[in-house]
């Protein structure tokens, strides 16, 4: 795309265009709110939060040779630096993103999903989940994973910028994509990213949920589950496991029923759902007791796993968790609290601790918990093969607060991390190398 040609369509712009007219007619490659990246034939964005913490930003992007700066009005600049001020310059990246790769929302149907983080991200992925399996070839982008054009990203999308997500809904688009699943995080929506996308829904988790889909038998195999919807009755066998991933598909089937996919096709998709990534994601190579992946790193979402792991089990209920350094200490409290009040035994390790950290967290975490039930391994491989290797059969293992995480933090190193891998490896150290259990 020229520049001239993008710039001349943000709203409210103003700019100089003598300033710009040595290079108005330059192909523009890309847009970023990041110095570090601008450089020739990019258009760098002064965003208001970066501008704060760095003053000289606009500079260090024209020095690095962008071929133009959109800021806001009060933006200092350099003399005859080729700019454009708008009255909004999030809102003006969300535009200036969706332009450049020529609206991509408007070829997918686009769904958000909001309400509160323990019920808004299993919601999403359920219903991204059902739509792709109803044949309409969904993106997601959750707080989780993202998932577009074939491709699972190892972060969520509050990593995303403005003009990364509309790259990724135009690959989606590209690879014949027809539908996309937003989790509308405060990240996204503070930070304007979400401009320029039209919604062809919007669901509101756990408000009003309806019973469309109720669970009759649950197991770490899945569920069978009753549909209701729109004059067509069936029973039918989901790999979704546990009653909140029940109650999150009933939410899902409805908005998607309203959005016009056929009761027939949603009673016919049901077998074929995937587990949602983050959400008690099973790891299961024949093992006679459930292992679990779950995204719980807060107290909420936390027993939001722990209470289906409990009525799963037969047996007993272990838990792998770790205390993050990042959050507060009544917070890791209360994380503390509802891993004691529901498994039966607790491995406490780290997840992201720094060197130093972890023993101090760990103490915390523990408090006056009693010392049966409760191990501490700082080596987080070693505390998932611990709780793989104490489960028999009838017992449900749950490792937690990995569930969407793609690093891991290893001495002074950021690392990937896939919890599921070292899952399969404690399993296949067992024995266990593949079938049903």
């Amino acid at each position: 795309m020229v520049l001239e040609q993008l710039l001349g369509q943000l709203a409210d712009a103003r700019f100089d265009r003598v300033r710009l007219r040595s290079s108005r007619t330059r192909q523009v490659l890309g847009i970023t709110p990041d110095s570090r990246r601008a450089g020739p034939g990019m258009v760098f964005v002064s965003l208001p939060e970066r501008q704060r913490e760095n003053p000289f930003q606009a500079r260090a992007a024209l020095e690095r040779g962008a071929e133009a700066v959109i800021c806001d009005p009060a933006t200092p600049m350099p003399p005859r630096a080729a700019c454009v001020r708008v009255a909004d310059a999030r809102a003006a990246f969300a535009q200036a993103a969706a332009l450049f790769h020529d609206h991509p929302a408007r070829r997918l149907r686009i769904f958000g999903v909001g309400g509160e983080a323990e019920t808004r991200g299993r919601v999403a992925a359920s219903l991204a989940s059902l739509l792709h399996a109803c044949g309409l070839g969904t993106a997601w982008f959750g707080s989780q994973a993202c998932e577009a054009g074939g491709r699972r990203l190892p972060f969520g999308a509050d990593h995303l910028d403005a003009f990364e997500l509309q790259s990724h809904l135009a690959a989606h688009a590209k690879a014949g994509g027809k539908a996309c699943v937003i989790e509308m995080l405060p990240s996204l929506l503070d930070g304007g990213r979400l401009g320029s996308i039209e919604f062809a829904g919007r669901v509101t988790s756990g408000l009003g949920d309806p019973a469309v889909v109720v669970p009759e038998f649950l197991s770490p195999r899945g569920s069978r589950v009753r549909l209701d919807l729109g004059g067509v009755r069936v029973v039918a066998c989901t790999p979704l496991v546990g009653r909140a991933q029940v109650m999150a598909l009933s939410q899902a089937a409805m908005a998607a029923f309203e959005a016009g996919v056929p009761a027939r096709t949603i009673a016919g998709a049901l077998p074929l759902l995937a587990p949602p990534t983050g959400f008690l994601e099973p790891v299961s190579l024949g093992q006679p007791f459930g292992v679990f992946v779950d995204a719980g790193g807060d107290a909420a979402s936390l027993a939001v796993a722990l209470r289906d792991a409990r009525e799963l089990a037969k047996g007993r209920v272990f838990l792998v968790v770790g205390p993050r350094p990042d959050a507060s200490s009544a917070e890791r409290r209360a994380l503390a609290d509802v891993a004691f009040a529901f498994a039966d035994e607790v491995v406490v390790t780290s997840d992201h601790a720094g060197p130093g950290e972890f023993r101090a967290l760990a103490s915390e975490f523990v408090g006056p918990a009693p010392d049966a039930g409760v191990r501490i391994e700082p080596d987080r491989h070693e505390a998932v093969r611990m709780a793989i290797r104490s489960a028999v059969a009838g017992d449900v293992v749950v490792l937690a607060g990995k569930g969407g995480s793609g690093t891991q933090r290893l001495g002074d190193a950021i690392v990937p991390w896939d919890e599921r891998r070292h899952a399969r490896e404690a399993l296949v150290s067992r024995g266990y190398v593949g079938g049903e259990f």
